[in-house]
């Protein structure tokens, strides 16, 4: 409040070039009202009056306001507005943070106390006190003290004072400071500017804004039934539990305000599984703290400690050389930023997790308590943690939850705040595709739709190191000018390289091989698979895996249980538990095979009871292990198998394959002589074929397979790109069905060439465009009229037009064109189509019809066209009056069966007519409500 009274004519003057701009900033830090907005923002009143009016609200409400006022003043884009706040503000700043070289070099100290004096700025004891001090570096200690309990006024006149007594010091220390600040953050700006991918070449790089998303970073600790949720969760249904965290979700920008205490946290751990972007958050803070966009008024310095990088080195070091390893300042500018400002300072420790510490790391055993102590750089950053070493410092410390027990064991600083990286929410990864192509839109839509269609792989994309790798594919794959059909070939191959890429850059592999890993994470994965269970207790985990905490493909939680903690631990994803599963099989040797896949299959016996089981969540209980079966069925894959052999030295036994092989040859052979399976199993079985990916063995299963009904399925673009690829290998003479109402044209283009090829292809879809409308109308070869495609559209006149005139130049076929408007205009162009057509060309509609279009369908088309065409447009919207027409009088017989028995007002009455001669029953489809079943 003090020091907005005391610059209030300079404040005046200088914020009164851009008010407007103040104001809009004032108001969205609440610290006005938007009435108190509307008092001051008087369209006649001048800017300094405004201004002024501003100030005085401000001071009205107490010191928090004003000092909020000079926090909002302090920002970086309030300082780039107007320059001359710089001066203003910052002269407090500048005696503390040269404190020490103040006391050193100021050798004017009593004309200084003599001209603070006559300010009355201070008193004549304090005075007396720096006068009877022996030393010049005494006096100025004590009257270094007097400034500070005088507060920021008398910083501020003492600072105008030694301007005037000596500038040149004043100008010296001013540019000793900020020179190393400027090129500190220069060097930072241009480092952490650009990322290098995981495939990148020497020399390869891409801006860091390029590839960078927003994180869903939460600060709360989630239970232990929210965890398993959030592992089951796939889809949709993971994401949208995602957005139901809003009220708990924190910026970067949040990191270090206030609690709801008013207490600023000393210390933030930043947690989250591997790949989930931990190190690449560290590097986005460092950036935007350089550019002056993130921090600026809580730190002047951060420096960012490596932990990956600070296990190389191997003798003792000072914090100031450890800083210096690293870091473009030189010893003597970092020490002077140590011990002059340390509350100032930022420590940011990337990687904790990764920290190599020694048996008794948790023992605080000589650590260092000077920032020139020489000591192990382990201790170095155990006396940062626990607050030995530079107290007054802060803590932003990022690592896995796998290593959260020893870091709260070493993290002694308080408070604290827990914060936690979810990964991506669904807008997160639309807006990772977008960066990622952004200089392909066709592409960048391509692909993300491609995998939001692979409920799995699309559910994977919340971890963005997956993300990375399903676009890495796609751009490689279109470099090559694949078709996008074929970028991804299966769903287990996007695994095998997450598998990778996570053990080459994210596995220290210390305490055990990489194959020994991969055996062991899938015998766990197995066991719980079995026992359908997705966490483990720390006891099951540590029987199977020596080193639980450096696997990056685990997750570690602590859960409240009554008065003690309880230690669990996951896999990072619940589809990373059926991968390992699968790879667990895969891995088998010939001898333990004939037990474990024998009992594998025994799981699976009853899958054709269980495909028929009405309840979705019973069906989904029993079936839960057809995931583990999909990724056995990839792994075996021929190429992949070779990459496991190549890369990691493991062997997939040809046993497993034949085994493989043999039992969905089985399923099939089944399927068509005694049972009868609901399209789940019949889409399960070629999901299966897909990830296996085999020519040769697929020609022989689809061979064999001559009925495929995939009936009141809701199909996704890649059930349905699953579906292309494997009916390439039947023979043209499988009956393909296909007729779920929700189908829509965009999903079923991938089918066109098997509609073209087949010659029994059922097919219905929704929705259909202008476009879709000729595109779908496809020519099938001749063969039996079985092929039927079901257009339920709102298609115009010239939509319908064009689709008879493709159909006109068939020669072959039987199709139900469901139209839901038909008018006059429409109703002639069905009349003229069959007056011209051959008497095997068949088409019924159903449609809303009225009463002008059937007046004129009926009366041009007696004797010309099957009566069954007339009754087919005839829905339940007719008066008992309409039916006065010849053509229906002689029919009721067949009215009644199209439109069953009607009992409501304005519907067809209910009588017995003599059926018409020449109508052949058969060729009724029965209506209710206006659709065709």
């Amino acid at each position: 409040m003090q020091t907005l009274r005391e610059k209030k004519t300079s404040l005046i003057k200088i914020l009164s070039a851009d008010i407007g701009f103040v104001l809009q900033h004032v108001v969205e830090r609440t610290l006005i009202t938007y009435h108190d907005y509307r008092k001051l923002n008087v369209p006649s009143h001048s800017s300094e009056q405004i201004c002024i009016n501003l100030l005085d609200t401000l001071i009205n409400r107490g010191e928090e306001t004003c000092q909020r006022f000079i926090e909002m003043l302090s920002q970086t884009d309030m300082l780039d507005t107007f320059p001359g706040l710089r001066q203003i503000l910052q002269d407090a700043r500048f005696v503390d943070e040269h404190r020490a070289e103040l006391i050193q070099r100021v050798t004017m100290v009593m004309p200084l106390a003599d001209s603070l004096l006559s300010l009355g700025m201070l008193h004549e004891e304090t005075y007396s006190q720096i006068s009877a001090a022996r030393t010049r570096q005494e006096k100025m200690r004590a009257l270094l003290t007097a400034l500070r309990s005088g507060g920021d006024r008398v910083k501020s006149a003492f600072y105008s004072v030694l301007r005037d007594v000596e500038p040149h010091l004043l100008q010296e220390l001013g540019k000793r400071i900020k020179e190393p600040l400027l090129m500190y953050k220069e060097v930072i700006r241009f480092e952490y500017a650009y990322m290098t991918e995981y495939d990148s070449l020497p020399g390869e790089h891409v801006l860091l804004t390029d590839h960078y998303s927003e994180l869903l970073i939460i600060q709360r600790h989630r239970g232990q039934s929210e965890r398993k949720e959030d592992i089951l969760s796939k889809g949709k249904k993971l994401f949208s539990k995602k957005e139901s965290e809003k009220h708990s979700i924190i910026g970067l920008e949040e990191f270090f305000n206030p609690d709801d205490h008013g207490v600023v946290p000393k210390a933030v751990i930043l947690q989250g599984s591997s790949g989930h972007g931990k190190s690449l958050t560290a590097q986005r803070i460092m950036l935007d703290w350089a550019s002056g966009k993130l921090y600026t008024d809580n730190f002047d310095f951060i420096f960012h400690l490596k932990c990956k990088e600070i296990n190389q080195i191997s003798w003792e070091k000072s914090l100031v050389e450890l800083l210096r390893y690293s870091q473009s300042l030189t010893p003597a500018q970092i020490s002077q930023i140590l011990q002059h400002s340390p509350e100032r300072v930022l420590f940011l420790i990337d990687g904790f997790n990764e920290l190599e510490l020694s048996q008794d790391s948790v023992f605080n055993w000589s650590l260092p308590t000077d920032v020139q102590t020489p000591a192990s750089p382990e201790s170095t950053l155990k006396a940062l943690l626990s607050g030995c070493l530079l107290p007054e410092s802060f803590l932003l410390v990022t690592t896995r939850s796998t290593a959260t027990d020893t870091l709260s064991k070493l993290l002694k600083k308080q408070p604290q705040r827990f914060t936690e990286i979810m990964g991506f929410s669904e807008r997160g990864v639309e807006d990772y595709f977008q960066s990622f192509f952004k200089d392909d839109q066709l592409l960048q839509t391509q692909a993300y739709e491609h995998v939001k269609a692979n409920e799995t792989l699309f559910t994977a994309c919340f971890i963005p190191v997956i993300c990375w790798i399903i676009c890495t594919v796609f751009r490689e794959r279109h470099k090559d000018s694949m078709e996008i059909t074929n970028v991804l070939d299966t769903t287990t191959s996007i695994y095998v390289d997450c598998m990778s890429t996570l053990l080459k850059y994210h596995y220290q592999g210390l305490s055990q091989s990489v194959p020994g890993l991969l055996r062991s994470l899938g015998q766990l994965a197995k066991r719980g698979m079995l026992e359908q269970q997705a966490l483990f207790d720390k006891k099951r985990v540590s029987e199977t895996i020596p080193d639980p905490a450096n696997i990056p493909f685990l997750c570690k939680f602590d859960f409240r249980r009554k008065i003690h903690q309880e230690t669990v631990f996951s896999f990072i994803h619940f589809s990373f538990q059926e991968f390992f599963t699968a790879l667990y099989y895969a891995l088998l040797t010939d001898n333990e095979m004939k037990r474990e896949v024998k009992r594998l299959f025994r799981n699976l016996e009853d899958i054709r009871n269980d495909f028929n089981l009405d309840d979705a969540d019973e069906r989904k209980s029993k079936l839960h292990l057809l995931p583990v079966i999909r990724f056995l069925f990839g792994l075996v894959n021929s190429e992949l198998s070779g990459c496991l052999m190549e890369t990691y030295n493991l062997s997939v036994s040809p046993t497993i394959q034949a085994q493989l092989k043999e039992w969905i040859l089985k399923v099939i052979k089944e399927r068509h002589e005694r049972l009868h399976l609901r399209g789940h199993a019949n889409l399960f079985v070629l999901c299966c074929l897909y990830e296996f990916h085999e020519e040769e063995f697929l020609r022989v299963a689809m061979d064999g397979w001559e009925y495929i009904d995939l009936s009141d399925l809701p199909l996704s673009r890649m059930d349905y790109l699953v579906v292309h690829y494997c009916l390439q290998f039947c023979s043209n003479s499988t009956y393909v069905k296909f007729t779920h109402s929700a189908t829509t044209a965009e999903e079923v283009k991938p089918l066109q060439p098997e509609v073209n090829s087949f010659e029994k292809f059922r097919l219905m879809a929704e929705g259909l465009s202008h476009e879709d409308s000729g595109d779908l109308s496809l020519t099938p070869v001749d063969g039996d009229n079985l092929t039927k495609l079901r257009e339920n559209s709102v298609l115009s006149d010239q939509d319908v037009q064009q689709t008879l005139n493709t159909l006109n130049k068939q020669d072959s076929w039987a199709r139900v064109l469901t139209v839901k408007a038909i008018t006059i205009d429409t109703a002639l162009m069905l009349v003229d189509f069959f007056q011209k057509g051959e008497i095997n060309k068949e088409i019924r509609t159903m449609a809303k019809i009225t009463e002008e279009a059937v007046v004129s369908l009926s009366s041009s088309s007696v004797g010309k066209v099957p009566l069954w065409l007339i009754l087919c447009l005839i829905t339940r919207v007719f008066t008992k009056e309409q039916c006065q027409y010849e053509c229906l009088k002689n029919s009721w017989e067949q009215v009644q069966m199209i439109v069953g028995e009607p009992h409501q007002k304005g519907h067809l009455p209910s009588q017995h007519m003599q059926q018409s001669d020449g109508v052949d029953s058969r060729n009724f489809w029965w209506c209710h409500g206006g659709r065709l079943t």
